[in-house]
């Protein structure tokens, strides 16, 4: 009992610090830059994020760059890219499906990051790496040492809510309960950052590209994306799942075991 309240602890410590760091950028940037948003918000992004990974790292309360052991590396970065880009036309279609609009306050925040090139950088590589860093490195992290080997996928669910939850939206936060799944199960597999690192800023980066090579749409609809072909849509999202699949099989049989996290038991 112990050992799940100081988990607790951690865990709330850690969001704290997240959230607060982004909290404390944002009214420091925002009395600088008052004429110019999108600027307070770019460099909100890039110090809190900065920062951010570097307390965690400093305190030991996440690993960074670690190393991992996989079978066939080529095969294995190959098909966590193939995953990633499958994945990109079924993930915006599941978002559809909740019928959730993005917050009007929300749209514009991101409309105003997308107009300064660093604000680019910090949503496609600054931003999921310390999400990375805070949500797998850290919560799921300490999560498993409570969990247990046994209980693992416990944490992970766990972890992926907190991370939607994070993302303070409903059009958002069920996508990234998904993602966290796949994130945390990434995380847990191969005790590294370094995959869920990859394929989180591959993901981020994708977007990015989208919104910067059509910024004048009206919608971001996936129809509208194929020019209201449904019947071309749906080919496309089971296309992208029939190529996941397989991407996901090699990055399981590419890796072996995760290492054995003690139970509770064990540890008292």
């Amino acid at each position: 009992m112990k050992q799940k309240v100081l988990a607790v602890v951690d865990i709330l410590l850690y969001l704290i610090i997240y959230l607060c760091m982004q909290g404390l950028c944002m009214g420091i940037f925002s009395a600088f830059f008052k004429s110019d948003m999108g600027m307070a918000l770019t460099l909100t992004q890039v110090v809190s994020a900065t920062v951010t990974i570097a307390i965690f790292y400093v305190m030991h309360w996440s690993p960074l760059l670690d190393t991992f052991y996989c079978r066939k590396p080529a095969l294995f970065y190959s098909a966590l890219i193939i995953l990633t880009l499958a994945s990109i036309i079924p993930s915006q279609w599941f978002i559809e499906l909740s019928e959730a609009d993005v917050p009007k306050e929300f749209e514009a925040l991101f409309k105003a990051l997308f107009e300064e090139p660093i604000g680019l950088f910090a949503i496609a590589v600054l931003v999921p790496i310390c999400e990375e860093v805070v949500f797998r490195g850290a919560i799921l992290g300490r999560l498993l040492k409570v969990f247990g080997t046994k209980k693992a996928w416990g944490a992970i669910i766990i972890s992926a809510l907190i991370f939607g939850l994070a993302h303070g939206n409903l059009a958002q936060s069920p996508h990234a309960f998904a993602l966290g799944i796949l994130f945390g199960w990434l995380y847990y597999r191969t005790d590294s950052l370094i995959p869920s690192a990859i394929m989180h800023v591959l993901n981020n980066s994708t977007a990015v590209l989208m919104e910067c090579m059509m910024p004048d749409k009206d919608t971001d609809k996936l129809i509208d994306i194929f020019n209201g072909n449904s019947q071309l849509m749906y080919i496309s999202i089971a296309a992208s799942i029939a190529i996941a699949i397989p991407a996901l099989w090699v990055l399981i049989k590419n890796t072996p075991p995760a290492s054995p996290q003690p139970s509770p038991k064990e540890r008292e």
